[in-house]
Order: C-alpha cells, then sequence, then structure tokens
C-alpha cells in the first residue's frame, strides 16, 4: 500500500540521515586530531597483517566510552570503532579526544 511505501521511506530516510551524521562527526574528530589531510585517511586504515591492532587497550576502552558518552551509541558507528586504535597508536591524549568528540557531536 502507499501508506507502507512512504513509512519505509521515511524509516530509509532516517536510517541514511543518522548514518551521515555519525560520518559527519567521525571526520571531524579525525580533521581536529590530525588535520585535514591526513585525518580522513586515519578512518579506515588498518594495521599490517600480524600486527596488533591496539597498543594500548585502556586508551581504546576510553575513547569508545568518550564517544558513546557525547555522541550515542550506535551500532553503525561501530564501523568506525578501529579508529580509535589509530588514535590511541598515534599517542593521542585522551583530553585531545575528548576535546575533538564533544565537538564534533554538539
Amino acid at each position: 500500500s502507499e501508506k507502507k511505501k512512504e513509512a519505509a521511506e521515511r524509516e530509509l530516510y532516517e536510517a541514511l540521515k543518522k548514518r551521515a551524521h555519525i560520518h559527519d562527526a567521525f571526520k571531524a574528530i579525525a580533521v581536529h586530531l590530525f588535520g585535514k589531510h591526513e585525518g580522513p585517511k586515519l578512518l579506515n586504515q588498518f594495521p599490517e597483517p600480524g600486527q596488533p591492532v591496539v597498543h594500548d587497550w585502556d586508551c581504546y576502552k576510553t575513547s569508545v566510552e568518550t564517544y558513546n558518552k557525547y555522541c550515542g551509541r550506535s551500532t553503525y558507528a561501530l564501523k568506525y570503532m578501529g579508529f580509535f586504535a589509530n588514535v590511541c597508536n598515534a599517542g593521542v591524549r585522551i583530553h585531545q579526544l575528548t576535546q575533538a568528540v564533544s565537538k564534533a557531536c554538539r
């Protein structure tokens, strides 16, 4: 029916809008921390095979908790959780990350 189609389209639109917001937030965090050229590269960068993904698990856990606190939990955001490994592996301090996340998710 037409009403079901409209409801499905609205639901899809809202889901895509939410995903775009999450992507934009991660991009803003990356740019804030690493600059407009290097930051976005780290969103989808993975370590070489055989190398550990995360060197500092406390930093990683705190990074994820910080994101969830300021931006909310989302299963779609899981796509970007490797970025926090890159942040921690790069030696970013938690207060720097908190500042970037809180700014991106206002």
